[in-house]
Order: C-alpha cells, then structure tokens, then sequence
C-alpha cells in the first residue's frame, strides 16, 4: 500500500496540515486543497454557474476582462459567457499557444525568428495566405525547394553535416568535430592536403570498425591518408617498413649505375 506523507501544504492557503485535513480520492490520495479550502473553492465555482446560468436565461452579459479575442489574427467579438474568456474559440487559444512555443524554442536555439517581410527568403512569393493558415505563423519559404536552397547552400552546412555524423559514428560531443578541423587549419594531418581533411581517424586497437567510443579519436585526416593507415592494420613498424621500402627503390631508379644498367 502506497504511503503518504503526514503533513502537506494546502494549494490554496498555503498552511501545513496534517494528512488528515485532506478529503481522499478514489484512489486514497489526498486532495490538493485541505476540507476548508476545498469547501470555499466548491461553493464559489458553483456561485458562478449559478450566477452564468441566470445570465444565459435572462439573456444577459456579465462584465469580462476582455470583449474581443486576443488573437492577433482573429480580434472577432466574445460571445460566450465566461468571465475570463480571452479567446473566441479553441481554435484561436491554440494558435496563440503554438506561437508561444514556437518563439520559445527559437530564442533556446539561439535564432529567434522574426518576420521581415511578407516574401519568400529564397524566391520572394508572398506568403500572407500562408502565414495565416499556419497556426504559429512561422512560414519563411514558399516551397520546400526554397528552403533545401537556403539551408543546404549555406557555407557552414558541410562542416555542420560532417559535426552530426562524427556525433553518431564517433561518439564526439557537438561541435568538437568543427573544433579539431580549426585546430589543424582545416587541412591533413598527415600531408597537409588543404580541403579534404573529411575522415575521423580513431585507433582500431581500441574499437575495431567504422564505430570509435570517442576515447580513441586521434585527428582528422583526407580519405587517401585515413585508408593508407587502415591498409597498413596501424601498425608503426609496417608503415616504416613501407617508408624504408620506398625510399630504397626511390634511391635505385635514381642512381645512375642502376640508370646505365
């Protein structure tokens, strides 16, 4: 059996009671509102159906806060007879929230959005009737094709896609991937080859495959650099087996006893 604290603080006085001053549920749970409190709330709210339901017989309107709806694409009169009324329908209560949202989750993005002007971003179509269909208003293109063009052509977009995978397939934190490429001036590792410094090596001792836990991450090579070490099973000895290799053959052909013969 589930048990409860002995004393709670009412919702609605805001006094410490004992667990006993508190009317149970169905389920044995005590109420928010100790007997008193809970009293007063269901003699008000009755009050105020009685006092609504004289209103709508009598065919008269109670004084409210707010005579037209709030919404600032609606504005149309209150016909209800709700006191506290600030919306005209669900409909409007919803789109004013999904804007709320929509603003609050932009500012926590860093980029709020404010709307400049009635046209497309990309191509410049008005997009007023489709603002006011949506319900928070947040339209900046007219077409999907508009907006792959304005995301996807942004300069920082290869980068932010290389970021997201080395997230997944690397175990790197946000933004450590774009970290180390500014770190090595975007280029190789190991042959300082400009611009194509794409491939996160990792130790394959650690985590043999296309996966690394993050620990084993050492740097950012090109692909020709990252699959030269990979063939070589990252074994040091091999790889100065293969530089001794080259540069003995190399020192051969350009000899000019070997040249003559």
């Amino acid at each position: 059996m589930r048990q409860h604290r002995a004393t709670q603080t009412c919702g609605r006085c805001g006094k410490r009671r004992g667990i006993t001053e508190y009317t149970p549920s169905a389920w044995g749970v005590p109420g928010q509102y100790c007997r008193g409190c809970r009293q007063e709330y269901l003699h008000g709210r009755h009050a105020t159906a009685m006092n609504l339901q004289r209103a709508r017989r009598a065919g008269q309107r109670l004084p409210r806060e707010h005579d037209f709806c709030v919404n600032p694409t609606c504005g149309t009169e209150i016909t209800h007879l709700r006191r506290d009324a600030k919306y005209c329908s669900r409909r409007c209560r919803n789109q004013v929230e999904a804007r709320k949202l929509a603003a609050a989750r932009e500012a926590k993005r860093g980029r709020p959005w404010v709307p400049t002007s009635t046209g497309c971003e990309t191509c410049g179509a008005d997009l007023t009737e489709r603002r006011a269909a949506r319900p928070n208003g947040a339209v900046r293109f007219c077409s999907d094709e508009c907006w792959k063009e304005a995301y996807y052509g942004r300069p920082e977009w290869p980068l932010e896609r290389r970021d997201y995978n080395a997230r997944f397939n690397f175990s790197l934190p946000p933004g450590r991937y774009i970290e180390m490429v500014q770190e090595q001036g975007n280029v190789c590792a190991i042959d300082g080859c400009p611009n194509e410094a794409i491939s996160v090596d990792h130790d394959h001792r650690c985590c043999d495959g296309a996966y690394s836990c993050g620990r084993c991450v050492r740097a950012i090579l090109c692909r020709t650099c990252n699959s030269g070490i990979g063939m070589l099973r990252d074994d040091p000895a091999l790889v100065r087996a293969a530089a001794e290799y080259l540069d003995h053959w190399d020192a051969r052909t350009r000899s000019p006893v070997a040249a003559d013969a």
